[in-house]
């Protein structure tokens, strides 16, 4: 998950598919800082990371072997787009990141009707990864963003009521058919 700034004004353009919210040539770019404003909001990317990545290829096994072993931690800076790795050892390796292959924003909010709060996923934007690993790509960003949803204590996939945004211009929801300058609703989470 990310909310840094930089990404949340620029994520129309992480995925290398059309976006009304492509900050050059969107045309729903007024909506963008609700992205950065509003506390409820954040984005989900999923990269594929290969072999060719790495500056040093058997980094890459060891990176694969200790996510597998969860013996990993790792930090990543939106600006420079550089993903570090970090091993139970205490080296690291870097990888710098260039389009995602999948994103999303994520929208925090009420439950309608029950309490507690929820977690809805608004669609996602995709281009085809490398190695034709995008069923891979799209089950690892689900399981992500339900493994958040448990740990918060969040409910996924039930319909949720979001809070008018801070921005004066609204906020952007796919899921509730476009521009919301009022409170709304999202129905129903992504599901591809």
């Amino acid at each position: 998950f990310v909310d840094d700034a930089k990404t949340l004004m620029e994520i129309g353009s992480v995925v290398d598919a059309s976006s009304c919210q492509n900050f050059r040539t969107g045309g729903m770019i007024q909506t963008l800082p609700g992205y950065v404003v509003d506390a409820n909001v954040k984005a989900v990317l999923g990269f594929a990371i290969t072999r060719a990545d790495f500056e040093k290829q058997s980094h890459f096994d060891k990176v694969r072997e200790s996510i597998e072993d969860g013996n990993i931690k790792y930090r990543y800076d939106p600006y420079k787009r550089v993903l570090t790795f970090i091993f139970p050892d205490g080296t690291e390796t870097l990888v710098t990141l260039d389009k995602a292959y999948r994103r999303h924003i994520v929208k925090l909010g009420k439950r309608i009707g029950k309490d507690g709060n929820g977690i809805a996923l608004e669609r996602g934007y995709t281009q085809v990864p490398p190695g034709g690993s995008e069923e891979v790509l799209k089950k690892s960003v689900f399981n992500l963003v339900e493994m958040f949803s448990k740990k918060a204590d969040l409910t996924l996939g039930e319909p949720i009521h979001i809070a008018k945004s801070r921005n004066p211009s609204g906020v952007y929801s796919d899921a509730s058919g476009g521009v919301q300058k009022n409170d709304y609703d999202i129905k129903e989470s992504a599901v591809s």
